[in-house]
């Protein structure tokens, strides 16, 4: 019997049917696998997924095998919760990157059944990271002008300096005749003061200039590097083994580097990709390292060096390396290069933020 047979016998399929929003169904089977159940009206309709393909079969044999158990792990979680599951995951469906905003609640009655309501928010989410980007671009273009500011401002310090001394020396013993003169020449050494004085605080300001407080989201990396290693390895070729940790950081700015070094080294890495998570010496930041099993870089090469040169941006496929050094420097962090005897290559990331748990380190 086919989905749509079943919802004219089922109340709850039918009910889901009336719903004007993405909606699905998926079941936990006796062997502890999860199934796709049912996809409602509006979510046929308007997502463009095959429904008669896709459900009644297990999520392990629809999707790859990361994407398949980084799934599992949000209805597992889900099931476990006293209340809504509700999360933002980017998933490659039909050889399309999308972000879904996802809401998982047990059914009513059932305590192997789920019903997720996803809504699409790929637009709102490309948006976040042109708008990072766009930020760290105006960050730099602010450097620029507090930089030239500053050496106009010192440059111009002299010359009114000049006027000042010049106005002291021709007003001692200058006789007034009655007409304006020395009223004139005050009046120029007066205005060079008051340019000398604002000169001097703005060359303050200027020095005293730091990086906004940054806003810290709640990060749940272990889901992030899943995601991300589902992205860049989507068969699982690879081992890559990352802490499952709750930090608070920039959400957009840690998965957009965390996705840039990733994909990265999957192109390279032989077998396995590590990614690790410590609290540095600075207090309030973050130390995300991430090493692969590869060749490494050349001699001599520092790819953080070669990242500033403008044709790592106009790269085909995204964000560039030079790009991710600027977000991260945007909010006052950092990427580095970490040389190691061992072979392949690593790379750390250094960003404001915190742990809330401690690391656990898992395959993803």
């Amino acid at each position: 019997m086919s989905q749509y047979a079943v919802a004219k016998t089922d109340p709850l399929f039918g009910m889901l049917d009336m719903i004007g929003a993405p909606v699905f169904v998926v079941d936990r089977l006796p062997d502890g696998a999860f199934q796709l159940a049912y996809l409602n009206r509006f979510y046929r309709l308007n997502v463009g997924l095959d429904a008669e393909a896709l459900t009644a079969r297990p999520v392990a044999e629809i999707f790859p095998e990361r994407t398949a158990r980084l799934l599992a792990g949000n209805y597992m979680a889900a099931l476990r919760k006293n209340g809504p599951l509700c999360y933002d995951e980017l998933l490659l469906l039909d050889g399309n990157e999308t972000w879904w905003r996802t809401s998982l609640s047990r059914a009513p009655g059932a305590e192997e059944r789920l019903i997720g309501i996803a809504v699409e928010v790929t637009d709102m989410k490309e948006k976040e990271i042109r708008m990072a980007a766009e930020i760290a671009n105006l960050d730099d273009s602010l450097a620029e002008v507090r930089t030239l500011s500053g050496l106009t401002a010192h440059d111009l310090r002299g010359p009114l300096g000049n006027v000042v001394s010049l106005s002291e020396i021709v007003l001692d013993g200058f006789q007034d005749l009655g007409d304006g003169k020395r009223g004139m020449i005050e009046a120029c050494a007066q205005v060079a003061r008051t340019s000398l004085k604002s000169i001097s605080t703005l060359m303050a300001r200027i020095g005293h200039d730091r990086p906004l407080t940054p806003i810290l989201d709640t990060v749940d990396l272990g889901r992030v590097c899943a995601e991300v290693a589902a992205l860049a390895d989507p068969i699982g070729r690879l081992d890559i083994v990352h802490p499952h940790t709750v930090v608070e950081s920039d959400h957009v700015v840690l998965q957009t580097a965390l996705r840039n070094l990733v994909d990265n080294a999957v192109r390279y890495a032989t077998s396995c990709i590590d990614i690790t998570l410590a609290a540095t010496a600075e207090d309030g930041m973050l130390t995300l390292v991430v090493s692969d099993d590869g060749p490494g870089f050349p001699e001599g090469v520092d790819p953080v060096e070669r990242a500033v040169l403008p044709r790592i941006d106009s790269e085909p496929g995204g964000f560039g390396l030079g790009a991710v050094m600027r977000l991260l420097a945007s909010r006052g962090g950092k990427l580095e290069h970490v040389a190691c005897d061992a072979p392949g290559a690593t790379l750390r990331v250094v960003i404001p933020g915190r742990i809330r748990t401690h690391a656990q380190a898992i395959t993803a």
